[in-house]
């Protein structure tokens, strides 16, 4: 039988998380044997606020040379995934109170060139969550953002599966200046509307709000 190791945080919402993924892996492969591996990362070790840590890929890059070496990655978010719904005492409307991006989604990352590994994962790849977070991490990319520095982003494809809406917004460090923005484009080009709107928040002002919260971070960091 044919032997694969995935690699996840060990965090009950990371754990969650795999076994929702290694499900629809088993069924549509009933010949593996799927291994679990827990991951420690930095993130999960340093209890300092993440926003006060001057670099990015905290969790993730932990986990990324774990695949390099050969596993299958699986991640992040959800009360719901946990089984614990009854605990949301409200629900916010996601174009108003707009998430970070990527939240929801559950990513699988492999060794680059594994060309059978792929095709495997490939066979569970949800067409319309993939379109939407090109568009949020695009977005990301384009400016820049990180944990210091955050950033709302939602990506919602329509009902007729041709168009899709990105909402984004970002805000000053003391909450009194926002830039929201929302815009359309062709599901096939959802990395292209990503780095639109992300062109749009730098021209409007984004850079300037980043600063504002590098300085902001900077004096937390002297008082801890």
């Amino acid at each position: 039988m044919v032997k694969l190791r995935v690699g996840t945080r060990g965090s009950n919402l990371a754990v969650a998380q795999t076994q929702i993924v290694l499900d629809m892996l088993i069924k549509k492969n009933p010949h593996i044997n799927f291994e679990v591996a827990a991951i420690s990362t930095k993130g999960d070790v340093d209890k300092r606020p993440l926003f006060t840590m001057d670099q990015k890929g905290i969790f993730e890059r932990d986990v990324n040379e774990a695949a390099i070496k050969g596993e299958v990655i699986l991640a992040e978010a959800g009360l719901m995934r946990l089984g614990m719904k009854d605990t949301i005492a409200e629900r916010f409307n996601i174009k108003d109170f707009v998430p970070a991006p990527g939240q929801g989604a559950i990513a699988i990352v492999c060794r680059r060139g594994n060309q059978g590994l792929i095709k495997i994962l490939k066979g569970i790849e949800d067409y319309r969550s993939k379109a939407e977070i090109d568009a949020e991490r695009a977005l990301l990319t384009k400016i820049e953002a990180g944990c210091r520095f955050p950033v709302g982003a939602v990506a919602i494809m329509d009902s007729n599966l041709f168009k899709i809406r990105l909402y984004a917004s970002v805000f000053s460090a003391d909450g009194k200046v926002a830039i929201n923005l929302k815009d359309t484009g062709n599901i096939k080009n959802a990395a292209k509307l990503g780095i639109k709107v992300g062109t749009v928040l730098l021209n409007k002002g984004a850079p300037k709000l980043a600063e504002g919260w590098r300085e902001a971070i900077e004096e937390w960091n002297k008082k801890l």
